[in-house]
């Protein structure tokens, strides 16, 4: 039990760890926090996200009725927040399965926006 930092990992490394997650917690302080790189990789391997609300990160993890993850008001306290979520999921376990289908379909999502939005601006020429 407890945590264990790992560290940056990538290839082989990074992929295993993602595939070994159940949640990604993510209590940034940083205020200016924009598409975490971590967020998008947990999203990807369908791993629902617990994060504080900062930047756009709330607007990643609340989309709609897809919610992928929980996004906690910065004026609230993260850890006893995160562990109420985490104990609502236990407790309905329906609830977390279809957050982390939801996460890959949002991360789906995402790539595809983005693609429309740089083919809007840089549009192929035939």
């Amino acid at each position: 039990s407890g945590f264990n930092y790992v560290g940056p990992l990538y290839g082989a490394e990074k992929a295993a760890l993602l595939d070994s997650l159940d949640l990604l917690l993510f209590p940034t302080s940083y205020r200016n926090e924009a598409e975490p790189i971590a967020i998008l990789e947990a999203l990807a391997y369908g791993i629902p996200v617990i994060s504080w609300d900062r930047g756009c990160i709330g607007s990643i993890l609340r989309r709609g009725a897809d919610m992928p993850g929980e996004a906690i008001a910065t004026d609230h306290p993260y850890l006893p927040e995160a562990v109420q979520r985490i104990e609502a999921w236990i407790e309905k376990p329906e609830r977390f399965r279809e957050a982390s289908k939801n996460a890959r379909m949002v991360y789906e999502q995402l790539g595809l926006e983005a693609v429309a939005s740089l083919q809007s601006l840089f549009p192929l020429v035939s």
